[in-house]
C-alpha cells in the first residue's frame, strides 16, 4: 500500500486520523499527570495539613486548657466546678483528635513519636485525675499544689507533639517537591 496511489480524501482522514491519536495520546498524559498531582494534594491535605489541626487541638487541650484551669481556680479567677468542667472537656476533646490524628498515614518517625506521645499521655493521666478531683471537691489549696505536677507532666509531651508537627510539615515539604519533580 502506497501512500501515493491513495485517494486525496483517503490520505486526509489518515492524516486526520493521525492527528486525532496524537490528541488523545496527549489528553490521556495530561490526565494522568493531572490524577497524580490530585493524589499528591489529597495527600497533603488528608495526611498532613488535617493532622495539624489535630495536633495543635490535642496540644492546646493539655497545655492550655487544662493547665489554664489549675491556674485560674488557684488565682482566684474561676470557679472550681466549672475547672472541673474546663478539664474534663479537654480531656475528651484531645483523646477524640488524638485518636483521629492516629487513625491517618504515619510515617515510621510519626509512629515513633505517637508512641513516646502515648505514653506521656498516659503518665500525665494520674496527676490530671487527681486535679479533676480536687477540682470536683472543690479544694484550691489541692489544685493550686497540682500546678507544678501538671506543668512536669504536660510539658513533655507538648514538645513531643511539637515534634509531630514538625514531621507534618517536612512530609509536607516532600509531597511537594515531588510533585514540584513531577511537573518539571
Amino acid at each position: 500500500m502506497n501512500l501515493n496511489d491513495m485517494k486525496i480524501s483517503i490520505r486526509l482522514t489518515f492524516g486526520f486520523a493521525c492527528l486525532v491519536i496524537m490528541v488523545a495520546l496527549m489528553a490521556g498524559f495530561g490526565f494522568t499527570k493531572v490524577k497524580s498531582t490530585n493524589q499528591s494534594i489529597t495527600t497533603i491535605y488528608d495526611d498532613r495539613v488535617v493532622p495539624l489541626k489535630q495536633l495543635k487541638i490535642v496540644n492546646d487541650k493539655y497545655s492550655a486548657d487544662i493547665i489554664d484551669a489549675a491556674n485560674k481556680v488557684s488565682a482566684g479567677i474561676m470557679e472550681p466546678k466549672a475547672a472541673a468542667q474546663q478539664v474534663t472537656d479537654a480531656t475528651g476533646k484531645a483523646a477524640e483528635q488524638w485518636k483521629a490524628y492516629t487513625e491517618t498515614y504515619l510515617t515510621d518517625e510519626e509512629t515513633q513519636g505517637v508512641a513516646k506521645a502515648t505514653e506521656l499521655m498516659g503518665k500525665a493521666q494520674p496527676v490530671i485525675a487527681q486535679l479533676r478531683a480536687a477540682l470536683e471537691a472543690g479544694d484550691k489549696d489541692k489544685t493550686a499544689a497540682l500546678v507544678k505536677p501538671l506543668y512536669e507532666a504536660i510539658d513533655p509531651l507538648g514538645s513531643v507533639v511539637d515534634a509531630l508537627v514538625d514531621i507534618q510539615l517536612k512530609e509536607a515539604k516532600a509531597e511537594f517537591d515531588r510533585a514540584q519533580g513531577q511537573y518539571q
